[in-house]
């Protein structure tokens, strides 16, 4: 969970994810629709879990990626999936209190992407396993990467690659994001680009698109 892109104005935003994970984790075969924390959200659910790795309601729109700085040691077991923390936002009203007061303590290293439809704030929240780090988004093409599978060099080329469109929009966003498929490496033999989800809104209205490109 693992490439990410946020295209964003005072009017809109487009958010495109690549999720590169092991292609024999199951997952939901398209979007569902539920009532969590009194608020209805549409995500791909992650079977195993019960959690999502992308998620969009009336008020938040949130992403995770694995890792947070740098690339870590797994120091099993967790108290549980780093996928639930998107429906755990579901519960607040602002990204400040969120952050306050989330219990992180034995949760594997994790980046969730925090949109506020109502305020149009964009947050980058961080947790490396020792301490909790909540930055703003400010740049008009934002583009991030999971630490966890991709070095700096790696980081840098998605960077540059996305934000070398001239006229960004969501169809050549999701075309470059395509481009930038996950390449195998000897580490991650079962790793693939399992999906692709783009979620376009006016901060009142949205459109979430889910393409899966291996079963499960």
């Amino acid at each position: 969970m693992c490439i990410l892109s946020i295209l964003k104005d005072d009017k809109s935003f487009t958010l495109t994810h690549n999720r590169d994970e092991d292609a024999k984790r199951h997952t939901s075969e398209t979007l569902r629709t539920l009532k969590i924390h009194q608020t209805v959200a549409t995500f791909p659910v992650d079977i195993p879990t019960g959690g999502t790795w992308i998620l969009t309601s009336p008020e938040w729109t949130s992403a995770m990626l694995n890792g947070a700085f740098n690339s870590y040691k797994r120091e099993l077991p967790y108290r549980h999936s780093r996928g639930l923390f998107p429906l755990f936002l579901l519960e607040y009203d602002n990204t400040q209190n969120y952050f306050t007061a989330i219990d992180v303590n034995n949760i594997e290293p994790f980046t969730q992407i925090i949109i506020h439809h109502k305020t149009k704030e964009f947050y980058v929240f961080s947790w490396d396993g020792k301490q909790k780090v909540l930055k703003t988004i400010d740049e008009s093409l934002f583009v991030i990467s999971s630490s966890t599978l991709y070095n700096q060099i790696e980081k840098k080329r998605h960077k540059d690659v996305i934000q070398s469109i001239e006229s960004p929009n969501a169809d050549e966003l999701a075309l470059i994001h395509k481009k930038l498929f996950w390449e195998h490496k000897s580490g991650f033999p079962l790793l693939k680009t399992t999906s692709q989800t783009q979620i376009i809104s006016d901060y009142k209205n949205k459109r979430m698109k889910f393409t899966k490109f291996v079963e499960s």
